[in-house]
């Protein structure tokens, strides 16, 4: 059952549990205590700060014992101090503002606080992918195109599930890069469009940031107010200062944790912090530690880098994180990648170890513009070969991504996380399939590893798994799973699927208000008949929920699941998950029209908080009438004689419902007026007779003329088509290998010769009974008996209708009064529908309004005659002339006259809306004129009433009554000119503007004037398809006879035929046939993206060659210039001025240059576009040539 407005806490509690672990509060802050001026500065010696930066202390024998050198482990002092806040960016140029959060913490503090200070200062939710990037800091060179595939691969990893991304937190290096690369996703996660929530989590080495003393005092100062942080100077002044390792903030990032060590630009005073925090994140929630990890899943990245990346990746794999090592971004890293690319059963020769130290030797040989990061500062290289030879020791939680090669040729990054992390021992404890379906990362790796377990429904938590993936609208798994062999029959019970009603019943609240229209009522607890009646309601097509007890496992199945989990998915406005589902459906072409009504209902249900839904639900609903019409196309190309059947096909799984049927209750215009559904609705208008009205009026007086009639191919016996096993059956798989394969089928026909001998042994009586239960031979009879009723009604009301007496002509008429009366009853009563359903139906039809009214008014005065002569001749008068406007239903079979009435109609609804414009300004008329007749004494012995309401009507339209106002100069000067005035404006504008309506109207319906007969040549089919043979009155006791056997008689049996079977296969098959054309249809525009990407890959690579080559010409001449201005210098010649030969000379060469300047040159590539400002070129993370 549905529990409405209720959800489930469940979730909360369990996180906030996991939570309580995280008990360290202490905030600590590092500071040296003792100043020790630098010669030739106003620094400290030992800590770099500035005297009023440092810690106070007033004890003398402090100083007396620490009056020696400086000591970092004597003079820093760790002290506690709170130091959590925002910071605000700001860039003045390109008019940037944004909020970050901020903390800043001792080098020894204990990862818990740092991930106390995540969760639960600044209320970041527990993720379920942890991204740590590593490298160089100062300077990274990788191409364009390779920063694209970066960029791309993190995009799509990071923001497919809940996740953050670890780095530096500074604009340089590999920091800037990450923040250069997820800069347009992060943009979208702030406004809330981003599909999942990320976070840029920097951890800075807070003693390198430039300017760090001034934003820790401001937080120090308690202001509310956030630190300006104004970006432009600070990467400024950072540039200048980058010798002394100073770096600027990076203003994509969200929070930032500084770890200060409390000496100034040290390196790396954050890494212990950092590789501790991760540790802690990834160690496993069930560890036997005192304080256990979160167990999220993590994956170190790391991207060139400096020789402390060996321990890093190192230590990362000690503490069971995997790294994924990007080949191509120089460094560290490609020294590990050739390492392990040389190594041999986890261990380097000493070939291969030479090698290795051969590039660790060329790293610091390096020029020194490229060598910044390799110095021999810090070097050592036995303890540099033991790190790498753990890292090659460890190589299985080691993941290659050859950034060096074309993207066609290797994994994205995004699949490379995905393998490392389902390879590492850190995914051992829990199901790689769940931690697959959490970063939802539906890949080839998932699919292996499925595949490699065994039969799918064994596994112990595949059900689990496959409620997970639905819920989640992760329909790429559900697809997987279906794709491995997992059992939707099994798993869909009627439990799982109330389970996922209430999901949808707590999170989506249209759902509830449709719920509450179909019963009528609102209900704390709705069940599944509550959801059918919707679409009950809606399509007149009521839904049977089909179960059977599966005895293996003693549950209940459902026996066409996708059908259930179709409806919920519309409900649920899931459109992906709905058209996935729909694919499997066993009836794809009954419920594409059932999901377009669904979709404009669902539509219609939005509150006014949602309308920024109503589009997309539109374009749903458009989408599934396309679906539908798509179907229809390739059944009607395929086989017409099946196609027929299957639109004739009465659905009991949907009430009896044909598919006719439902596009006539909802109003599928298109779909009736294909020719599919036409060349059907002929067929069945006819009864399967090839003739035209004529000779079925003259078959109804002369029986004998039926024998004459000709027969369509369908229904000549031995010419039905039929399906038949070929000799050499080959099997053709039905939506993508997922249903059953069936064998190949051919129609065959009979020859000529034998179609026409069967057609001569066709008896009377099989042509009879086709002629009488045709819907075109009851038309004409019934047509005929409507004619001879409103004679007969017409002769009694002007010759018979006497008071004091009944004429036989008045009991005739009162005889097919009762005669329609009970045929109106017939039909309502034998509508296989509820009592709602039926009123509903009936009252679709606006001539049933119509019969409804005569029949009646019939009635009423037949009994009120003897009392009331006068009353019941004007009441005969109303029903005489509505039996005549009924007759205009007979030429809807016309398709010339049948558009008429359809104009008409239109044009009714809009003279009432043209009416209510008009009666303003004709009361407003009638009262003015009374007033001025009053005035001058007129009176013309009509009454108020009258003149405001009728005359001025009259007026309007010619009769204007000023005949007796002539003899009265004044009054006939006044209201001449009133009425002059107010006949202009109502003649020449009100009526121009009817007219103009009626212009309108009948333009729209002659543009669909097709369309529209061909509906209503259906609704006239269904009518009298079900009309009684005989017409009234003779049909009198036929309608009794038939609500009799209505009400006692039982319903069909349920059992389903080998032709139901048949147009099922053909169904589906047509619907592959179709998903096939799309697939087509979608690859060719697939490649032709490619093929502008691989353009645009081209035109990159030849910007980037005219870069370089523009690079190495400036250098080339700034080195000539160099050494001819050293040469001068050192030989004393200075520049003279130009001498008369010389001026010509140069004259000459700016003439050819800029005539070589005017030559047409046709660009090879686009114009190049900076990445960066001027003021960071060398910046530019896509180009530098820092190491």
């Amino acid at each position: 059952m549905v529990v409405a407005g209720k959800a489930s806490t469940g979730e909360k509690e369990k996180e906030k549990t996991a939570l309580d672990v995280f008990y360290d509060n202490r905030f600590t802050r590092k500071f040296c205590n003792h100043f020790m001026q630098q010669e030739g500065s106003d620094r400290c010696r030992g800590c770099q700060y500035l005297e009023k930066e440092h810690l106070k202390i007033d004890d003398v024998r402090f100083w007396a014992r620490n009056a020696g050198n400086w000591r970092e482990e004597l003079h820093i002092n760790t002290i506690e101090k709170r130091s959590v806040g925002k910071i605000n960016f700001c860039d003045q140029v390109e008019n940037f503002e944004k909020l970050a959060d901020m903390a800043i913490v001792s080098n020894d503090s204990h990862p818990t606080l740092i991930l106390n200070i995540l969760l639960q200062e600044w209320k970041l939710s527990k993720p379920n992918l942890v991204v740590s990037v590593a490298g160089s800091t100062k300077g990274l060179s990788i191409t364009t195109q390779q920063f694209n595939r970066v960029k791309q691969g993190l995009q799509r990893a990071v923001t497919s599930t809940e996740s953050w991304v670890i780095t530096g937190g500074t604009s340089l290096g590999v920091d800037g890069l990450v923040g250069e690369a997820l800069k347009d996703a992060q943009v979208l996660s702030w406004i809330g469009t981003c599909p999942s929530n990320f976070h840029l989590i920097g951890m800075t080495n807070w003693n390198s940031i430039e300017e760090n003393a001034a934003v820790s005092q401001h937080m120090d100062s308690d202001s509310s107010k956030p630190y300006t942080y104004m970006v432009r100077q600070r990467k400024k002044a950072a540039k200048a200062g980058m010798k002394k390792s100073m770096f600027p903030l990076n203003p994509i990032y969200s929070h930032f944790t500084n770890i200060e060590g409390g000496v100034r630009g040290k390196w790396g005073q954050e890494i212990k912090v950092r590789c501790t925090t991760e540790q802690f994140i990834g160690r496993s929630a069930n560890a036997s530690e005192k304080i256990p990890g979160l167990g999220i899943p993590i994956v170190l990245i790391v991207l060139g880098g400096d020789f402390d990346t060996f321990e890093r990746c190192a230590n990362a794999l000690t503490n069971q994180i995997p790294v994924l090592l990007c080949q191509g971004t120089g460094g560290a890293c490609d020294i590990l990648c050739s390492a392990l690319q040389l190594a041999e059963n986890k261990n380097l020769n000493e070939d291969a170890e030479y090698q290795v130290m051969l590039a660790m030797e060329n790293l610091l040989s390096l020029p020194k513009e490229k060598g910044k990061l390799f110095t021999r500062d810090g070097f050592e290289a036995p303890k540099h070969m033991h790190f790498v030879k753990e890292v090659i020791r460890m190589s299985e939680s080691v993941t290659l991504f050859r950034l060096d090669r074309a993207a066609s040729t290797t994994m994205d990054l995004d699949d490379c996380i995905l393998k490392a992390l389902l390879q590492s021992k850190t995914a051992e404890d829990r199901d790689p399939i769940e931690l697959a379906l959490k970063w939802n990362r539906c890949d080839e790796v998932v699919k292996n590893i499925l595949l490699s377990g065994g039969d799918v429904n064994s596994r112990p938590n595949i059900n689990n798994l496959m409620t997970a993936a639905i819920k989640n609208d992760q329909v790429d798994f559900v697809e997987l799973f279906l794709d491995c062999g997992m059992e939707m029959a099994t798993f869909l019970t009627p439990e799982k699927l109330m389970e996922f009603y209430e999901l949808t019943a707590n999170t989506h609240p249209p759902f509830l208000k449709l719920l509450k229209r179909a019963t009528g009522k609102s209900k704390e607890k709705y069940h599944l008949k509550d959801v059918y009646q919707i679409c009950y309601q809606f399509t007149s097509a009521k839904p049977l929920m089909k179960v059977f007890q599966v005895p293996e496992k003693k549950i209940r199945a459902f026996e066409d699941p996708f059908k259930e989990l179709f409806l919920w998915a519309i409900f649920s406005n899931r459109m992906k998950a709905s058209e996935f589902f729909w694919m499997l459906t066993k009836q794809p072409l009954m419920l594409a029209l059932i999901g377009s009504r669904l979709w404009r209902a669902h539509s219609n249900a939005l509150s006014i908080e949602e309308n920024d839904l109503e589009d997309e639900m539109e374009e749903n609903e458009a989408k599934y009438k396309e679906m539908a019409q798509s179907m229809l196309d390739m059944c009607w190309e395929t086989n017409q004689s099946l196609s027929g059947k299957m639109l004739e096909r009465e659905h009991r799984s949907f009430g009896n419902k044909s598919l006719m049927d439902v596009a006539g209750f909802i109003e599928s215009k298109d779909f009736i007026a294909h020719p599919c559904t036409q060349v059907t609705i002929e067929n069945l208008w006819k009864g399967g007779l090839r003739c035209k009205y004529s000779q079925i009026l003259s078959s109804l007086f002369v029986p004998f003329f039926i024998s004459n009639l000709k027969l369509n191919e369908s229904h000549k016996t031995g010419a039905s088509v039929s399906w038949e096993d070929d000799s050499n059956p080959k099997p053709f798989h039905l939506i993508e290998d997922r249903k059953e394969s069936v064998s190949a089928r051919k129609v065959s026909v009979v020859n000529e010769s034998d179609q026409l001998a069967e057609e001569e042994k066709m008896t009377f009586k099989f042509k009879a009974q086709l002629y009488y239960n045709a819907p075109v031979t009851k038309f004409v009879s019934h047509t005929m008996a409507y004619i001879v009723f409103v004679g007969v009604f017409t002769q009694f009301y002007l010759f018979d209708n006497k008071e004091g007496e009944r004429s036989h002509w008045e009991y005739l008429n009162f005889l097919f009064t009762c005669s329609y009366m009970t045929e109106e009853m017939r039909q309502l009563i034998t509508e296989d529908a509820t009592l709602g359903m039926k009123l509903l139906i009936w009252g679709q039809s606006e001539w049933n309004w119509v019969d409804l009214s005569y029949l009646s008014l019939g009635m009423l005065a037949f009994f009120l005659k003897p009392y009331e002569f006068s009353i019941a001749k004007g009441v005969y008068g109303i029903v005489l002339m509505l039996m005549w406007i009924r007759l205009l239903r007979f030429y809807q079979c016309s398709s010339k006259l049948g558009p008429m009435w359809i104009m008409i109609r239109k044009m009714i609804v809009e003279t009432l809306v043209f009416m209510m414009v008009f009666s303003v300004i004709l009361i407003g008329f009638g009262i003015t004129t009374r007033c001025i007749m009053e005035t001058f004494g007129q009176d013309d012995g009509y009454t108020e009433g009258m003149w405001i309401f009728l005359k001025p009507f009259f007026m309007f339209n010619g009769e204007l009554f000023l005949d007796g106002f002539m003899d009265n100069d004044k009054a006939w000067f006044y209201l001449s000119k009133y009425v002059t005035l107010q006949l202009f404006f109502g003649n020449a504008l009100m009526l121009n503007l009817l007219v103009a309506l009626y212009a309108q109207v009948f333009s729209e319906v002659l543009e669909v004037s097709d369309v529209e007969w061909k509906n209503e040549m259906f609704q006239l089919m269904k009518e009298y398809q079900d009309k009684t043979y005989l017409p009234p009155p003779l049909s009198l006791f036929e309608s009794f006879y038939a609500i009799i056997s209505f009400c006692c008689c039982s319903g069909a049996d349920d059992d389903e035929s080998d032709e139901t079977k048949q147009l099922r296969i053909f169904e589906t098959y047509c619907l592959s046939k179709v998903m096939t054309a799309k697939a087509s249809e979608k690859s060719t525009e697939d490649l032709i993206l490619e093929i502008d990407h691989d353009i645009q890959l081209q035109n990159d690579r030849l910007r980037e060659t005219k870069q370089t080559l523009d690079a190495i010409r400036r250098a080339i001449i700034q080195r000539n210039e160099a050494k001819e201005e050293r040469r001068k210098r050192r030989l004393g010649i200075q520049d003279r001025p130009l001498t008369l030969w010389s001026k010509d000379q140069k004259a000459k060469e700016d003439l050819k240059k800029e005539e070589e300047a005017t030559q047409p040159v046709t660009p090879l590539v686009d114009p190049v576009t900076p990445v960066l400002d001027e003021e960071e070129e060398d910046e530019d993370l896509h180009g530098s040539p820092d190491g």
